[in-house]
């Protein structure tokens, strides 16, 4: 049983045992020993397979998780639909919009990421560069679906970034060979399967999925701090939003009406220590983090 599939197990017992609704105020098991987080479908690995369970061994404390694109969880939690203990965005940018200073007076930007291209195999007849090898060959590129998904839109500014750095009509050239899928998970899934020939995806999420990719220069890969400006030079509109390029940032957050704030807090140090370490490993790019926002709670973060 996956960590996804046991939590939901353990949530859906507990429920049937107390029979109390789990996540309602009121459910004194819930209160004391467990926290709801809602976080971004591209830390899935990450926090099913390692940082939960490390939390939970070390705190006692048992992580009720959901798993969902950054766009969706921010507009179910601002619309009051979902009402988690710990919130985590892909887009610290949309984190902001969404929930700061209403739902959420503090957040905490905690690590950033890379944009790779994956391929499902790689061909043997390859080009000079990265886009050539997917134009000759006449190969898929999958992508999230930009309307929900930062890593969707991230996609079509890196290859915006790319006209720009290889001094070809990058984006025109592959636009035909793109597929949209819901989901950085339906991506992945399709990706495993060879459904999709290549993807662009973070590099977190080819390293946890062990699966071939291509690192992309820093120009264009949305990584670094250092090329902000030059990644503010492409923009794109998805419907009525227009995103600009930016550095990926990831945030989190812990809401103003948490029901366990206090065990939300102990994840939350618990991240900022050992756990950024342990997304560091896993392909995160954690240094200098975390950057601290808002009205943040005196002691939260306290380096070893």
């Amino acid at each position: 049983m996956s960590g996804l599939a046991r939590r939901e197990f353990l949530k859906l017992t507990v429920s049937l045992i107390t029979g109390a609704s789990v996540g309602l105020p009121g459910c004194v098991s819930k209160q004391l020993q467990s926290i709801d987080i809602l976080y971004a479908g591209s830390l899935q690995k990450e926090m099913e397979e390692v940082l939960c369970p490390e939390f939970e061994k070390s705190s006692g404390i048992t992580c009720y998780t959901d798993v969902k694109t950054s766009v969706t969880l921010l507009s179910m939690v601002k619309d009051g639909i979902r009402n988690p203990d710990v919130v985590i965005s892909a887009d610290a940018n949309l984190l902001k919009e969404f929930l700061f200073p209403d739902i959420a007076n503090w957040y905490a930007i905690f690590a950033s990421n890379s944009m790779v291209i994956a391929w499902a195999k790689k061909p043997d007849n390859t080009y000079d560069e990265w886009f050539n090898t997917i134009i000759e060959n006449e190969m898929s590129m999958g992508i999230s679906d930009p309307k929900i998904d930062p890593l969707g839109y991230r996609s079509l500014l890196t290859l915006k970034l790319a006209d720009i750095y290889y001094n070809f009509p990058v984006y025109d050239s592959i636009s035909d060979q793109i597929i949209i899928f819901g989901t950085e998970m339906d991506l992945m899934a399709n990706l495993e399967t060879g459904n999709v020939d290549s993807a662009m995806i973070y590099r977190n999420m080819a390293i946890s999925h062990k699966i071939p990719f291509t690192n992309l220069p820093d120009e264009i890969n949305l990584s670094s701090v250092k090329f902000a400006n030059t990644y503010s030079k492409v923009k794109i509109m998805v419907k009525e939003r227009e995103y600009i390029g930016g550095p990926i940032l990831y945030a989190l957050t812990v809401p103003k009406k948490a029901p366990n704030p206090q065990g939300a807090m102990k994840f939350v140090k618990f991240l900022f220590n050992e756990g950024l370490a342990l997304f560091n490993e896993l392909g995160l790019l954690t240094n200098n983090m975390p950057i601290l926002k808002g009205d943040v709670p005196g002691g939260l973060y306290e380096p070893e």
